[in-house]
């Protein structure tokens, strides 16, 4: 069986055009993140406010891991497989993809990725953003091989 990986890019790349087609939509779905993520800074700094440390965590760790949490939410939990249903009940899954030599896994798997990548690129872009806006200390691992782990455990959650 040939596996040609040209039509699968063509996949992806129409899943990012359908992303930014409806720009409205994409920018509040991007604004409703970052005001998510701004109510959970300012709910721990208030938290924090009267104390070093609640549990054993300081507000620098804290800080981190909702940060880290966020970005990896979008890439772990963003998946198009959802709209399968959509698909079946339309009759798309049969005349756009079953009707055709195309894998299934394939076409799905190229437009999750698509979506995850759209989602890692812009959630890091508001990381960056916010945390250069508040002045955010981010608490970083003592050892390099930590975060080689978390990139293991990240390419392996997708």
């Amino acid at each position: 069986m040939n596996f040609n990986l040209t039509k699968y890019r063509r996949v992806a790349k129409m899943t990012l055009m359908e992303y930014l087609a409806y720009r409205l939509n994409f920018f509040l779905w991007r604004f409703r993140n970052v005001v998510f993520l701004l109510t959970l800074i300012f709910f721990w700094q208030a938290v924090y406010r009267h104390q070093a440390s609640i549990f054993g965590y300081q507000q620098k760790e804290m800080l981190t891991y909702i940060l880290g949490i966020n970005v990896l939410r979008a890439i772990v939990f963003g998946s198009r497989v959802a709209d399968l249903a959509g698909m079946i009940r339309s009759g798309e899954l049969v005349s756009k993809f079953l009707s055709r030599p195309w894998n299934l896994s394939a076409v799905f798997f190229s437009r999750d990725l698509a979506a995850k990548a759209l989602d890692f690129i812009f959630g890091g872009l508001e990381l960056v953003l916010i945390a250069s806006l508040f002045h955010l200390s981010l608490a970083t691992p003592p050892d390099w091989r930590f975060n080689l782990a978390f990139a293991i455990g990240l390419l392996l959650a997708m």
